[in-house]
């Protein structure tokens, strides 16, 4: 199995682990996440309920669906600069 790319997620591991513990459920845990991979990508949670999740741990609001389709270490890092 060849997998995709991860040096931007790579950079930003403890961005991702604190993403994971404050919003995903520990069963949605992401073992492995690609450069090209989106939160629909690494969660099966209802989208209402993860922006819902994202606002309570982060102050932000997610614009939908835009943000749940763009790369997820780019969110991160806005999510990162919005919350700073």
């Amino acid at each position: 199995m060849e997998l995709a790319d991860d040096h931007e997620m790579t950079k930003r591991r403890q961005m991702a682990d604190e993403f994971y513990g404050a919003v995903l459920a520990d069963a949605d845990r992401p073992w492995f996440v690609s450069d090209e991979a989106s939160l629909y990508d690494i969660q099966a949670e209802d989208d209402d309920e993860l922006v819902r999740r994202v606002r309570a741990a982060y102050g932000v609001t997610l614009r939908m669906p835009d943000d749940l389709r763009r790369p997820f270490w780019q969110l991160l890092d806005e999510l990162q600069r919005l919350r700073s």
